[in-house]
């Protein structure tokens, strides 16, 4: 009997170990190339670097993201605008047409948005679903966002 409780422990215990080491093997964070890394974390000196070595700024990593749709998800101003100086493209999208100026509306950053329309965004490009940024924009309540699309000539 104390044998069979002591085997049962002996599983729960592997199993146990098992699963935490599944989860820290897969991490969507230890997916990220290192750009992507330099982004998220608001590297600017790192970021240099890799792109002077050679690193892809467009390249799409295994969650889908490029570096600068994982800046403008972090809403950091600095990154952005160091990578739209070394030439990211604020037109890139996903699969699905998603673009980091449907991102940026999304998340209702002014800012962010104001940055991408003036680094030439398309603010009327439609993802797969037929939503323009200004349509995510309406959808996250963010007047001001909406007005500032609308007035650059953004169309639902």
């Amino acid at each position: 009997m104390l044998f069979i409780q002591l085997l049962r422990i002996q599983r729960s215990i592997t199993a146990r170990l098992v699963l935490c080491v599944f989860s820290v093997l897969f991490t969507p964070a230890l997916w990220a190339a290192p750009l992507h890394d330099a982004a998220e974390m608001g590297d600017l000196s790192r970021i240099t670097t890799l792109v002077a070595a050679g690193a892809n700024i467009a390249e799409i990593d295994s969650r889908g993201i490029w570096p600068l749709l994982a800046a403008v998800t972090d809403g950091n101003l600095e990154v952005i605008a160091l990578l739209l100086t070394l030439k990211a493209d604020p037109n890139q999208h996903d699969q699905y047409r998603y673009s980091a100026l449907h991102e940026a509306a999304s998340l209702g950053y002014y800012d962010v948005v104001e940055l991408l329309i003036n680094a030439k965004a398309n603010i009327n490009l439609r993802d797969i679903n037929d939503i323009t940024p200004l349509g995510y924009a309406m959808r996250s309540s963010s007047v001001d966002t909406v007005t500032l699309l609308q007035s650059k000539g953004a169309m639902e």
